[in-house]
């Protein structure tokens, strides 16, 4: 995958080589960042305004990070959403 990236994909692009579709990449990538979130309430680290705020706005930010194009030198998508 790191190979793919580098050669200028975008997350979109490695799943969808490999038979995932976008929108399924998203859902789960979305599930994932919401399920951590829940992870924090339960340990204490945020409040559950601060969880419902970050959910507000996960799947925004999951999608702009699936379809973001790696640039060599500069962060690049797999990081936190």
């Amino acid at each position: 995958m790191r190979t793919e990236l580098q050669a200028g994909k975008s997350l979109a692009d490695v799943a969808s080589a490999h038979n995932i579709s976008r929108d399924v990449l998203i859902q789960k990538l979305t599930d994932a960042e919401n399920k951590r979130i829940d992870a924090d309430v339960t340990a204490g680290r945020i409040t559950q305004a601060q969880a419902d705020q970050r959910k507000a706005d996960t799947k925004a930010r999951v999608t702009q990070r699936v379809d973001e194009k790696f640039t060599p030198g500069q962060p690049g998508p797999g990081g936190p959403f």
